[in-house]
C-alpha cells in the first residue's frame, strides 16, 4: 500500500533594509550598471535614479 505524503508548506518574509534615498538611488544605479554591463547592452551610458522624484533614467547612445 502506498502512504500518503505530507505536503510542507513553505513560508519565508522579505527582510528589506531600512535605507535613506540617497543609498536606494545608489544601490539602483549599481543593479541596473552591473545589468547593463552583464547583458552587454549597446550603447549603455549609465543611469541616474532620482529619489525625490521616484523614478530612474537611462542613457544609451543610439
Amino acid at each position: 500500500m502506498a502512504g500518503k505524503r505530507k505536503v510542507g508548506k513553505l513560508r519565508f518574509e522579505e527582510i528589506v533594509p531600512e535605507l535613506d534615498p540617497e543609498e536606494r538611488a545608489r544601490r539602483i544605479e549599481t543593479f541596473i550598471n552591473v545589468l547593463a554591463t552583464a547583458n552587454k547592452v549597446p550603447g549603455y551610458q549609465g543611469c541616474r535614479y532620482y529619489p525625490d522624484k521616484g523614478y530612474g533614467e537611462v542613457f544609451i547612445s543610439p
